[in-house]
C-alpha cells in the first residue's frame, strides 16, 4: 500500500473469506445430528419362502431371539440328519472325552495315529509315546458296539493325547511348524507306543488330502 493510499482503499483490497468450507461443514454436522435423533428402523425378520415345510413356517414365527432361533435350527438339523442320512451320535461313557474327529477315504491307504500320556500332565507339555498302525487293522464296528482298542497303556500312561485318522503317509510338526519324525515302524492295532522325542502339535495327511 503506498503512503497515499487511504485506509478505505487498504479494506477495500483485502481477499474476501471464503465461507463455503465452513457452511458444508456445519450442514453435515446438522444432517449427522438430525439423523441419530430420529428412531431407529425396527428390524426386519428374516423370512425363509416353504410354506409347505412345518419347521420353517415355525421358524418364520419365531421372535428375533438369536438364542431361540440357533436352538430351534440346532434340533431341525439333528432332527433332518438322523432321519435323512440314517446317522446318530455317539454317546460317550461318563468322564469320557472325544480326542479327534476325522475322515478316511477307502480307496487311499489310511492310517491312525495315536499317543498315550498321563492326565495329570499340563496339555501340551508331554511327548507321550506314539504309535502309527495301518487303518486297514481296525475292523469295521457300527455305532451300538464298544468300539475298537486301538492303543495299550505303559505304565503310567491312562489317557490318550492325540489321535489323528487320515490319508498316508502322516506327516506331524511342533507348535513351531518345525516337522517331526514319526515312527516308520507300524505299530500293531492294540499295541503301545514309542516314546516320542518332541510334543507334537498337529497332524495332517499328504498336501491337499489334510
Amino acid at each position: 500500500m503506498d503512503a497515499k493510499d487511504t485506509p478505505a482503499q487498504a479494506a477495500t483490497e483485502q481477499p474476501a473469506i471464503n465461507l463455503a468450507p465452513v457452511i458444508e461443514a456445519i450442514t453435515g454436522l446438522r444432517d449427522e445430528l438430525k439423523q441419530k435423533s430420529e428412531p431407529a428402523a425396527e428390524p426386519i425378520a428374516p423370512q425363509i419362502e416353504n410354506l409347505d415345510n412345518p419347521a420353517i413356517e415355525r421358524y418364520n414365527s419365531l421372535s428375533l431371539d438369536k438364542s431361540a432361533r440357533g436352538k430351534f435350527v440346532r434340533e431341525a438339523y439333528s432332527d433332518l440328519f438322523r432321519a435323512k442320512c440314517q446317522a446318530a451320535g455317539i454317546k460317550l461313557a461318563p468322564g469320557a472325552s472325544v480326542v479327534s474327529f476325522g475322515v478316511v477315504d477307502p480307496a487311499l491307504d489310511g492310517v491312525v495315529v495315536t499317543a498315550s500320556g498321563t492326565s495329570d500332565a499340563l496339555p501340551g507339555t508331554q511327548a507321550g509315546a506314539i504309535k502309527v498302525t495301518p487303518y486297514a487293522e481296525y475292523p469295521a464296528k457300527g455305532r451300538g458296539t464298544g468300539g475298537v482298542r486301538c492303543h495299550r497303556f505303559l505304565k503310567g500312561e491312562d489317557t490318550l493325547i492325540l489321535g489323528w485318522a487320515g490319508a498316508a503317509p502322516a506327516r506331524a510338526a511342533g507348535s513351531g511348524g518345525v516337522p517331526l519324525d514319526l515312527p516308520e515302524t507300524p505299530g500293531r492295532r492294540d499295541g503301545s507306543g514309542s516314546p516320542a522325542l518332541t510334543v507334537i502339535a498337529a497332524i495332517a495327511g499328504p498336501a491337499g488330502l489334510l
